[in-house]
């Protein structure tokens, strides 16, 4: 039952993603690394990617609870570009249901986000606090002028209930935002987000 429910599953992900997905746009072939670095892309990037694991690599600064700096890159996957229309300059972060105010997913128990889960009303609430293991949700790469250098990675999806090899998303294409608040205002404002178009060749 439940591999009738994959292949179905497999079926609806790639017809929903090539009926909202527009072929005229230009691409970004990245399938020989799987190496996303989110701060280097521009506002708006389709990129062609193979189905072995993703590694996004990004600036951010230390998560810091003790003094209210809650410095995170938030980054949301869903099936359709839909999730785009809400993401635009000066808008409210509260206004934006899978950025708002409490939509963080909790990781698991190791601490980390084993799989990069599909939904448009939360998302990964990515952090890297030194002085707390429980709130290191990506690796460390470097350090400089209390910046830090990090990356994330994931070589699966959780949509609705099922976890899916990204082996098995030939064809499809997954919509993803990433957005960090630079200043902690609250508001998206311009080269604060980056909206991601990934083709699984």
């Amino acid at each position: 039952m439940k591999t009738i429910i994959a292949v179905l599953t497999v079926f609806l992900l790639v017809w929903s993603c090539q009926t909202s997905f527009q072929a005229d746009e230009k691409y970004l072939d990245l399938s020989d690394t799987n190496i996303i670095r989110i701060d280097e892309l521009a506002e708006e990037t389709n990129i062609y990617v193979s189905q072995a694991e993703l590694t996004f690599i990004f600036r951010i600064k230390p998560y810091d609870s003790v003094n209210k700096k809650y410095y995170a890159y938030r980054l949301t996957a869903y099936l359709d570009s839909s999730i785009f229309d809400y993401v635009k300059d000066n808008t409210d972060k509260n206004e934006i249901p899978f950025f708002s105010f409490g939509t963080g997913m909790a990781p698991s128990r190791s601490g980390r986000y084993d799989d990069l889960v599909i939904n448009n009303k939360a998302n990964h609430y990515l952090v890297y606090d030194k002085d707390s293991i429980r709130d290191q949700r990506v690796d460390l790469m470097s350090e400089d002028n209390g910046h830090l250098l990090v990356k994330v990675s994931f070589d699966k999806i959780f949509n609705q209930g099922i976890q899916m090899d990204f082996k098995s998303l030939s064809g499809v294409t997954l919509y993803l935002i990433a957005y960090y608040d630079k200043n902690l205002n609250d508001i998206v404002e311009k080269g604060e987000y980056k909206k991601l178009a990934l083709i699984f060749k």
